[in-house]
């Protein structure tokens, strides 16, 4: 089974990665990736640029690793990426 990390990048900064996981395939970890970013999100603090950040998904087999940007899926919760985040949804 493929392995697969995720990675927050913040402040123009890719801060260190966890541990690997082993997932079935990249779309598996594309879906992991954004439940772990709603989660963040829930939980954002509304003082930090969130929507500015992006989680990195890196693939154990050293492929290009997937950018899925925090605004993509604050758009898609219908929060408001206002300064901050304010974790209000519509």
């Amino acid at each position: 089974m493929p392995r697969y990390r995720f990675r927050l990048s913040l402040y123009e900064r890719l801060l260190d990665g966890g541990d690997w996981v082993e997932l079935a395939d990249a779309a598996a970890a594309l879906g992991a990736a954004r439940r772990l970013a709603r989660a963040l999100l829930d939980v954002a603090d509304p003082t930090v640029p969130w929507t500015d950040g992006a989680l990195v998904i890196e693939s154990g087999d050293g492929s290009t690793p997937v950018i899925l940007p925090l605004r993509d899926v604050a758009a898609d919760l219908n929060m408001d990426p206002g300064p901050g985040l304010a974790a209000t949804r519509h």
